[in-house]
């Protein structure tokens, strides 16, 4: 994370914001809108209505899923790509 935004972009987008560690559902329940709901929970009380997650950039699924709800990945530090994907919650 460090590596792909800079300490000072770190310190601005993420610092004093809610990080979801991890979230997840079992494929059965795919498609349903049980993670859009779940996420929307947990980022509810986020403050200042900030959140932050990472995931892989090889997680596919994932990547489509949180870019379906809103959410977006702030530009990398040139030259610094990670195998790591930021990603902030909706304005």
């Amino acid at each position: 994370m460090l590596k792909r935004l800079g300490a000072e972009r770190v310190g601005e987008l993420l610092t004093g914001s809610f990080g979801v560690d991890e979230l997840g559902v079992r494929s059965h329940a795919r498609r349903t809108g049980l993670g859009g709901r779940l996420l929307s929970g947990i980022t509810a009380a986020a403050p200042g209505g900030r959140a932050w997650l990472l995931t892989w950039d090889q997680a596919h699924d994932a990547l489509a899923f949180y870019r379906r709800h809103g959410w977006g990945e702030p530009e990398a530090v040139h030259g610094q790509e990670a195998d790591i994907v930021v990603f902030l919650s909706p304005p």
